[in-house]
């Protein structure tokens, strides 16, 4: 008797089991409220919206927000309220409704832009006459906190995303910072610069994300300015480097270095010839190597060798005819040698042959 009791009471808990499992399925999220849509925007408008709720009567309505408020008419129906906004960030708030019975709930998503019509992602640069900075060596610029300068990604590895948009092509680095390029000639450098909106995910907006700019050519400042998280604008550079030898780009952090993650999208200089290159403080500082007037006169040079001065010029070991690019062993030689100029000269011409001499009658 008692085993039949036992075996009883086990089937009524599994019988119990099944109603509850069966009564959470028919109850599923979704099914008992319903509505005509669970996201509703607000582009670039503000005001009043309704949201009409298809399925359920018994529920509670919440909603917290200090630009969205949420009522409700007779009939059921949800009006939406907006405050203006012109932010280039969205703001997104939620209006929940559970149901008394099953205490399950249904979330409508409110989301609000400015309606500026930004491209969700930029299009990408393309040219011959193009060097991108995230195709060129970056390893000589200072930085801070990172490890090396991010190619195509943010400081925290995130897209590159600058006011909304999010930039394939750039790079990012931390302030301070410092990035210096020998221009070889390069016409232009064009790029799109701000605080990356990956910081915007954080609650200390207000504190965090303020640095300054200053772009400088051969050491003359020729562009400065702010970066601010809350600029509604990017910083938009248009550089002409026609003429200079060298570009320096800074980057000065605020009052703090806490999200100061600066993305440059875009990032490019525009060249003829040879491509820019980016070097240290020292070697933009290097004095240049000297070069004799007979080159500077346009009699030269022809870059055979290493030090690339010039040929047929005098200077110690440029008397070869090579083509350009190859390597003269002579030159290279004679560039080492550590005697006089015109003993290097006569080292390495080619020897005269000694006239032959008649012979003369010998005197008696």
């Amino acid at each position: 008797m008692k085993k039949v009791l036992t075996r009883m009471a086990w089937a009524l808990l599994g019988l119990g089991c099944l109603v509850c499992v069966e009564a959470n399925a028919a109850a599923a999220p979704g099914d008992e409220i319903q509505l005509s849509t669970d996201v509703l925007r607000f582009d670039g408008d503000y005001g009043t919206k309704e949201v009409k709720v298809l399925k359920g009567k018994k529920y509670e309505l919440f909603s917290y927000s200090d630009w969205m408020t949420c009522t409700q008419r007779k009939d059921g129906t949800l009006e939406i309220t907006t405050k203006p906004y012109n932010f280039f960030y969205p703001r997104q708030a939620s209006v929940i409704l559970t149901s008394k019975k099953t205490n399950y709930s249904k979330v409508l998503t409110v989301i609000q832009t400015d309606g500026s019509r930004r491209p969700e992602v930029a299009p990408r640069l393309t040219g011959k006459n193009l060097l991108l900075l995230n195709d060129m060596d970056l390893s000589k610029a200072k930085f801070y906190y990172i490890k090396e300068i991010h190619k195509n990604k943010s400081v925290d590895n995130h897209p590159i995303k600058i006011k909304a948009t999010r930039y394939e092509q750039g790079i990012a680095t931390h302030a301070p910072s410092t990035m210096i390029f020998r221009l070889n000639g390069a016409k232009r450098f064009q790029t799109v610069m701000s605080i990356d909106d990956e910081i915007m995910s954080r609650n200390e907006t207000v504190t965090h994300g303020h640095a300054a700019y200053e772009v400088l050519l051969d050491g003359k400042k020729v562009k400065e300015g702010q970066l601010n998280l809350l600029d509604n604008e990017p910083a938009v550079l248009d550089i002409d480097t026609k003429g200079a030898k060298f570009m320096t780009l800074k980057f000065i952090d605020g009052s703090s270095t806490y999200g100061d993650h600066i993305s440059m999208g875009n990032a490019a200089f525009e060249y003829d010839g040879v491509a820019p290159v980016m070097v240290t403080e020292e070697e933009m500082n290097a004095p240049e190597p000297k070069k004799c007037a007979k080159c500077a006169q346009g009699e030269g040079p022809k870059p055979c060798c290493k030090e690339g001065v010039g040929h047929k010029c005098g200077q110690p070991g440029h008397k070869c005819d090579k083509p350009a690019g190859e390597q003269c062993p002579k030159c290279k030689a004679a560039a080492a040698c550590p005697k006089t100029k015109a003993t290097q000269a006569r080292k390495h011409q080619p020897r005269k042959k000694a006239p032959v001499r008649k012979n003369r009658a010998r005197r008696r």
